[in-house]
């Protein structure tokens, strides 16, 4: 439980808990199961904490210091406030943090498993490698987010805003990406074995030597996208729009493409994909 002289200490507001911080560095700050809820902790330094299972529902963190911070075992941060906050390292595994406001924040290398993230507001958040397996992040926003060589396997992420999100190398097998919005994002060299990206809003996003063995991207819309050199090997694009689509030295053994729309690729580049093994190609739109 809460050591209640720390606790008295953090209620006496942010100035004195900042200065108290600064004169015990090496204090362990046991605010296990701490109820903090709808308090302002703005630039509180919380650097490796034990909040494991506290009650931070609607609480003000912004640009607080949370790097290393134990925020275990089903702590609550539903609806806090977390903008540029430093996260870095810290361990939120089944973390609630629906509706959370991350906008700037650094969660690099944070652990992130199973998080509850629906509708959580990520733009521009810093999640180079942070563990994400199995995290809930249905609508949430990430436009704009670095997620260079995270890992998303298992991830909910339909219908979520990844606009010009970094996904470069990351690590996506088996998530749902059902009618996300990935315009323009980076997703070069990023595993997508498996995954559902059915639906989903793919416009000009960079998917370069990116692997979409067995992936359904049924009806999804890649106009313009940028598929140099990747894996489609047993790939689902029925009814895709592929126009202007960039598709030269893709391996796609066994791919279906019935009924896509290929307007607006090369003739070259249609005859190789008919050249391959087991390719799909009936109902398909192209320029003769």
């Amino acid at each position: 439980m809460v050591d209640q002289k720390y606790l008295a200490i953090l209620k006496r507001g942010v100035g004195v808990w900042n200065t108290w911080r600064n004169e015990h560095p090496e204090v362990y700050l046991n605010l296990i199961r701490a109820d903090l809820r709808g308090m302002d902790l703005q630039g509180a330094n919380l650097e490796q904490a034990s909040l494991e299972g506290a009650y931070l529902e609607r609480a003000d963190l912004r640009g607080a210091n949370l790097k290393r911070a134990d925020l275990r075992y089903g702590v609550n941060l539903r609806d806090a406030n977390l903008e540029r906050a430093n996260l870095q390292g810290a361990e939120l595994d089944d973390a609630n943090m629906q509706g959370v406001k991350l906008q700037g924040a650094d969660l690099s290398q944070t652990d992130l498993r199973r998080v509850k993230l629906q509708g959580a507001d990520l733009s521009q958040t810093d999640l180079r490698g942070a563990y994400l397996h199995g995290a809930r992040l249905i609508g949430a926003n990430l436009e704009r987010a670095n997620l260079h060589g995270s890992d998303l396997c298992d991830s909910d992420l339909h219908e979520a805003n990844l606009r010009q999100a970094d996904l470069t190398g990351t690590k996506l097998r088996w998530a749902n990406l059902y009618k996300a919005d990935l315009e323009y994002a980076d997703l070069s060299g990023a595993g997508l074995q498996g995954t559902s990206l059915r639906e989903a809003n793919l416009t000009g996003a960079k998917l370069r030597e990116a692997n979409l063995s067995q992936a359904d991207l049924d009806r999804a819309n890649l106009t313009g996208a940028w598929l140099n050199k990747a894996i489609l090997k047993g790939a689902s694009l029925r009814q895709a729009i592929l126009c202007q689509a960039h598709l030269d030295q893709i391996q796609c053994r066994g791919t279906n493409f019935q009924g896509a729309d290929l307007r607006g690729i090369p003739w070259l580049f249609i005859m190789e994909l008919t050249l391959q093994p087991e390719v799909t190609l009936t109902e398909t739109l192209w320029e003769r």
